[in-house]
């Protein structure tokens, strides 16, 4: 086994190869990861938060990948909600991008 995180090679409009340099965002195995955590119990096993959220939005919607990179289009908003208690925000302005996670507790507090 080479390692618990294996990146995989996608060619739609957006092209993000496995072997692109560690800058840019991946597409992981996430089933190997998983494997791996609950076989080992390890888990430090280098997965980057920007290869979680292109994984994610790649396996939602490709299209929503392609719209969060993108930056011909001013901005990029979207959202997730579990059904239980919080909401998961990827909101990108301009090159910035930000991830979010709010409780329902954060949602209804007064500011």
């Amino acid at each position: 086994m080479s390692g618990p995180v294996k990146r995989l090679s996608i060619d739609t409009p957006i092209s993000l190869p496995a072997n692109a340099p560690l800058d840019c965002p991946h597409i992981i195995d996430f089933q190997r990861v998983r494997n791996h955590i609950t076989y080992f119990g390890d888990d430090h096993i280098g997965l980057r938060a920007v290869d979680a959220i292109a994984t994610t939005l790649y396996k939602w919607d490709p299209a929503a990948l392609q719209d969060l990179l993108d930056l011909t289009k001013d901005s990029f908003h979207w959202k997730y909600h579990n059904y239980s208690d919080y909401e998961i925000y990827v909101i990108r302005t301009g090159k910035n991008v930000k991830v979010s996670k709010e409780s329902e507790a954060q949602r209804t507090e007064p500011s």
